[in-house]
C-alpha cells in the first residue's frame, strides 16, 4: 500500500469520532477491501474487496465450521513439536505485530536470549501476529521457533481470524506465560478473553511510551487503547524506563495492586564485549575531518521526525549528516538530494557505521519514545549523542551523558547543540565516556537477566521430560468390540489415516455372537498385518473390553475408539503435536461432529467443549448439563490412565474423566472436529429407567472419591437425575411395562453390510478393468460440481494415460459423495479439506491411501 494512502488512512482513523470498540469493528468489517488494496491496487481489485466487505463474512450454516483455522492450528502445533524435541518444550510465547529491525523486536530477542540462558531446558516461539512485512535477513537466537500468522492464514487473515488462532493455540499448548510486545492481536484477545484464559496461564506485556495523534494532543496507541483494560489481566507490565510507569500510574490513577503489576526493565545493549572500546570518536581536534560527520540511524518514518532531520541539514550546512536504515511501515518515497546529506542504506549491525566513518555526533529525533536501543548502542560506541528528552531518553542523556534538548525541540535547539560538541571536542568525549559508563553499569547482559529472573510470574518452574522407549509405538488405539465387527473396516481406516507413524491398533473382542465376527476381525487385521492385533475374551462389558486393551498397549499415546465410531485423517498427528510443544500437559481434545448410521448427515453439536476450561468444576457439575466428550475426542498419555470402572455398565466415561481431574490430570483442548460420533437408531430410543440408575449410581461412587469436599456435588447430581431422567414420561412408561419387557431381537442383517460388497466392488473394477497407469502420468483433476459424471468418460481419461483427482475440497454434496462411494476405483487421489467428506468416504474406498490427508 501506498505510504501517502497509508498516512492518509491512519490519520482519518484517529480522527473518526468513534469508540475505540467502534473502530475496531470498523477495521474488521473494511479488512477484505484493505487487503484488496495491499495485493491488486486496482480499480477491480478495490471493487471485489468493497463488495466483501459490504457482504461481511458472517456463515449462519448450522455447521459451519473453519476448516481452515483448525488446518492452521494443526499446521503450527506440528511445527511447534518439532521444535520441542530438539530445544525442549515451548514455555514462553511473545508476540509482535510484525518483524522488522525495531526497538520493540530487539526487545524481544532480548527476552528471547534472556529466557534461552535462564532455562535452557526450554524453549521459545516468537509470533508475528498482525502483518506481514517484506522479509529482512533476521536471525534469531537458538531455541527459539518463529510462527508467522501470515503464513497459516493466507489472504485470510482478518484480525477476528487472527485473535482467533492465537485463542486456540493457547487453548491447545497451555503454555506458561504469553508476553505481548506491540501485538494488536494479543491485545485484543486480553481484553476479550483475559479473565478465562489467565486460569491457565500467565500473561504479561511491555509498552514503552504514550502516543499521539498528528495533532499532537490525543493519545492513541497500546498505552491509549489497551492498558487500563487489559491491566487486570496482565502478571506484570514491563517498560524499559521509568518515566512511563510514573506517567501512567498519574494517568490512569492505578491503585497498589495495580502499581505492583507495573516494572521497569533497563534493556541490555546488543553490542559484543569490547565494541565500548573501539575508538568512534577522534581523540583531537588535529586528526578531525575540516567538517564535523554527524551520524543518524533508525527507521526511515514519520515517528521518527525524518521531517526534522531534513530541516536540520539545512539549516547546518557546515556539518555532514549520514544517515542508516530504511522505511517500515510508511514505504520508501527516498531522501531528498542534499549537498551536505548522504544515505548509507540500511544496517544490520551498529558496528556496520564505524566500519565506514568516524563520528563526531550521534543526532536523535522522534515524536515519541521509550529508552531507544539505538542510543544505547551509540554511546556504547563512544559517539557523543545529541536528543531530546522525549520519553525515558531523560534517564540516559543528561548534561553529564550527553546533550539533552527539551521533548519539542526547535531546529535551532539543534544548531546550538551540534555546533557545541563540534567546538569542544574534550568535552563531547567526556560525556561520550560517561554515557559509556552509565550503560556498562546500568545495561549489561548479567544485570539483565537477573531483572528478568526477579520479575514475578515470568520463569515459572523448570520442565521435566521422561524418557520414552525407542522401541514401542508412540500411538495404542484400543477398539473394545462387541457385536460391531461390521464397523472394524471403516474404523481401523480411520485409525491408520488419522497419523503417527508408530501406531498399533488392539481389537478387544469382547465376546460377539454375531456369526461373521470372525471374518470382519481377519479382514481388519489384514489392513495393516503386524501393527492391528486382535484379543479375544469372554463377554465382560465395555470398561473391562477397554482395560485389557489397556493392558496389551506399549504406546505413550492412548487412543481409544469405539468400534462404530471414527477419527479424521489428521487427528493423532494434531494431537501428537499439541502433546509435543508441551509434555506437561497429560490429555489433549478435539471437538467432534455427529453422523447418522449410514454417514449421509453430519451434525455439530453446540461449542460446549470448545467454551469449557476442562478442569474439574466442569466435570463435576456440567456433565451432560451440557458437556459431553466422546472418549475418542480425548488422546492420553498412558501414564495418567488407570483404567475404567468394571462394575460401570454405563456412565463409565463420566467416571474416568473425573478420575483424571481429580487424580490431577491437565487437559487441553485442540480447536478442530477431528472425531466423528455415530447415532443409531437404537440409540435414540435408550432406557431411561437404566441410564438413570446408571447415572446415580456413577454419581455415588464420584461422591465417595470426592470425600466430602464437594458438598454440593450430590445435590446437584440427584437433581440432574430429577430434571433429565425421572421427568421424562418414557421413565414412567418404563416402569408401568417392567414385567412386559419383550426378547432381545435375533441377529439380522447389518445395515453397513453393503459398505464391505461396495468397497469389494471397486476393488475388483481397479484391477479387472486395468485402470492403473504409471508413477509418471500427468494427472486429470475433476471438480466436485463435475460429479457425477459419466464412467465412461472416466475409463477414456484412463486409456489416454491420465490419472483421474477428484477435487472435493469445500463443502460436498450427498449426490457426489454416492457417486466416490460407489466409484471411487476410478480414481487415484481425493483431494479434501472438509473432515465430512473424508468421514464419509471410510470405508467405501478401493484403497484408504487415495484419500490420505487433507490438503
Amino acid at each position: 500500500m501506498p505510504s501517502r494512502f497509508r498516512a492518509f488512512a491512519r490519520r482519518a482513523y484517529h480522527s473518526l469520532p468513534l469508540s475505540q470498540r467502534a473502530k475496531w469493528q470498523l477495521r474488521e468489517r473494511l479488512h477484505p477491501l484493505v487487503q484488496s488494496i495491499q495485493n491488486a491496487p486496482n480499480v477491480g481489485g478495490m471493487a471485489r474487496g468493497l463488495v466483501r466487505s459490504l457482504r461481511g463474512t458472517h456463515n449462519h450454516s448450522p455447521l459451519a465450521r473453519d476448516s481452515a483455522l483448525e488446518w492452521a492450528l494443526a499446521d503450527i502445533l506440528a511445527r511447534l513439536a518439532t521444535h520441542a524435541e530438539c530445544f525442549g518444550p515451548v514455555t514462553h510465547w511473545i508476540a509482535l505485530p510484525f518483524l522488522a529491525t525495531g526497538g520493540a523486536e530487539r526487545v524481544a530477542f532480548n527476552m528471547c536470549q534472556a529466557l534461552r540462558a535462564l532455562r535452557p531446558e526450554q524453549s521459545v516461539a516468537l509470533l508475528i501476529t498482525d502483518r506481514a512485512l517484506p522479509a529482512e535477513a533476521i536471525t534469531l537466537p537458538e531455541g527459539v521457533v518463529l510462527v508467522r500468522f501470515d503464513e497459516h492464514l493466507g489472504g485470510e487473515g482478518s484480525p477476528r481470524r487472527r485473535q482467533a488462532l492465537l485463542r486456540n493455540l493457547l487453548l491447545a499448548v497451555r503454555p506458561a506465560c504469553l508476553h505481548t510486545i506491540n501485538s494488536e492481536t494479543a491485545w485484543q484477545l486480553i481484553i476479550a478473553e483475559g479473565e478465562r484464559l489467565r486460569r491457565i496461564l500467565r500473561f504479561h506485556a511491555s509498552i514503552f511510551a504514550f502516543q499521539f495523534a498528528p495533532d499532537g494532543r490525543t493519545r492513541i496507541g497500546y498505552a491509549a487503547y489497551f492498558l487500563e483494560r487489559a491491566l487486570p489481566h496482565l502478571t506484570s507490565l514491563t517498560s524499559d524506563n521509568r518515566r512511563f510507569i510514573d506517567d501512567a500510574i498519574i494517568e490512569y490513577r492505578l491503585d497498589e495492586t495495580a502499581r505492583a503489576r507495573l516494572h521497569v526493565l533497563y534493556q541490555p545493549c546488543r553490542l559484543p564485549d569490547g565494541a565500548a572500546a573501539s575508538p568512534a570518536a577522534l581523540p583531537s581536534n588535529s586528526a578531525s575531518p575540516a567538517r564535523p560527520r554527524v551520524l543518524w540511524a533508525g527507521r526511515l518514518d514519520a515517528e521518527k521526525r525524518v521531517d526534522l532531520l531534513l530541516d536540520i541539514v539545512r539549516d547546518c550546512s557546515w556539518v555532514d549528516f549520514h544517515v542508516f536504515g530504511q522505511g517500515v511501515l510508511d514505504g520508501g518515497d527516498g531522501l531528498p538530494a542534499l549537498p551536505n546529506l548522504r544515505y548509507e542504506g540500511p544496517f544490520s549491525s551498529p558496528l556496520q557505521w564505524l566500519e565506514r566513518h568516524h563520528f563526531d555526533a550521534f543526532l536523535f529525533t522522534s515524536k515519541w519514545e521509550g529508552l531507544p536501543n539505538i542510543l544505547l548502542e551509540a554511546g556504547t560506541l563512544g559517539i557523543p549523542v545529541i536528543a531530546p528528552v522525549v520519553g525515558g531518553v531523560g534517564e540516559l542523556i543528561t548534561t553529564q551523558t550527553g546533550y539533552p534538548l527539551p521533548e519539542r525541540p526547535s531546529v535551532a535547539d539543534y544548531a546550538t547543540a551540534l555546533k557545541a560538541a563540534s567546538d569542544n571536542r574534550a568535552e563531547a568525549l567526556g560525556r561520550a565516556q560517561r554515557l559509556q559508563a552509565l550503560i556498562d553499569r546500568r545495561h549489561n547482559w548479567a544485570s539483565f537477566q537477573a531483572q528478568v529472573a526477579a520479575l514475578p510470574g515470568y520463569l515459572g518452574p523448570a520442565a521435566e521430560s521422561e524418557p520414552i522407549p525407542a522401541s514401542a509405538p508412540r500411538v495404542s488405539v484400543i477398539v473394545p468390540c462387541y457385536n460391531q465387527a461390521s464397523y472394524l473396516h471403516e474404523c481401523v481406516t480411520s485409525a491408520l489415516l488419522a497419523g503417527g507413524d508408530s501406531l498399533e491398533i488392539i481389537i478387544v473382542d469382547d465376546g460377539s455372537t454375531e456369526t461373521r465376527t470372525a471374518h470382519h476381525l481377519s479382514e481388519a487385521e489384514a489392513l495393516a498385518p503386524g501393527r492391528v492385533r486382535i484379543h479375544r475374551q469372554t463377554n465382560q462389558g465395555l470398561s473391562s473390553a477397554r482395560n485389557a486393551g489397556l493392558a496389551l498397549a506399549r504406546g505413550e499415546f492412548i487412543q481409544f475408539l469405539d468400534a462404530d465410531d471414527l477419527l479424521i485423517p489428521g487427528k493423532l498427528d494434531a494431537q501428537l503435536a499439541q502433546l509435543g510443544a508441551n509434555p506437561a500437559l497429560d490429555v489433549s481434545v478435539c471437538n467432534f461432529l455427529l453422523c447418522d448410521e449410514a454417514r449421509s448427515t453430519f451434525s455439530k453439536p453446540d461449542e460446549t467443549i470448545a467454551d469449557c476450561d476442562l478442569e474439574e468444576a466442569d466435570f463435576l457439575y456440567r456433565w451432560e448439563r451440557g458437556l459431553a466428550i466422546p472418549i475418542h475426542c480425548g488422546l492420553f498419555r498412558r501414564r495418567v490412565l488407570n483404567g475404567f470402572d468394571p462394575q460401570a455398565r454405563a456412565k463409565e466415561d463420566w467416571l474416568l474423566w473425573v478420575g483424571l481431574s481429580l487424580g490431577g490430570a491437565r487437559f487441553a483442548y485442540i480447536h478442530g472436529h477431528w472425531a466423528i460420533y455415530r447415532q443409531h437408531p437404537e440409540s435414540m430410543r435408550r432406557s431411561y429407567l437404566n441410564m438413570g440408575r446408571a447415572w446415580l449410581q456413577a454419581g455415588l461412587k464420584i461422591d465417595t472419591l470426592l470425600g466430602g469436599r464437594e458438598p454440593l456435588f450430590f445435590e446437584s447430581m440427584v437433581a440432574w437425575f430429577e430434571q433429565c431422567y425421572r421427568a421424562n414420561p418414557t421413565y414412567r412408561e418404563e416402569i408401568a411395562r417392567l414385567q412386559a419387557r419383550g426378547t432381545s431381537a435375533a441377529d439380522a442383517p447389518h445395515p453397513s453390510e453393503h459398505v464391505a460388497q461396495i468397497r469389494q466392488s471397486n476393488v475388483l473394477r481397479r484391477y479387472a478393468e486395468q485402470i492403473p497407469a504409471s508413477d509418471d502420468a500427468p494427472f486429470k483433476h475433476i471438480a466436485a460440481q463435475d460429479l457425477p459424471i459419466d464412467t465412461a468418460q472416466l475409463r477414456a481419461y484412463w486409456a489416454q494415460g491420465l490419472r483421474c483427482v477428484a477435487d472435493m475440497r469445500g463443502p460436498a454434496q450427498f449426490a457426489q459423495i454416492n457417486f466416490l462411494r460407489e466409484f471411487n476405483s476410478y480414481f487415484e487421489h481425493i483431494e479434501w479439506d472438509d473432515p465430512t467428506v473424508a468421514a464419509a468416504l471410510l470405508g467405501y474406498l478401493w484403497s484408504p491411501v487415495i484419500l490420505g490427508k487433507r490438503t
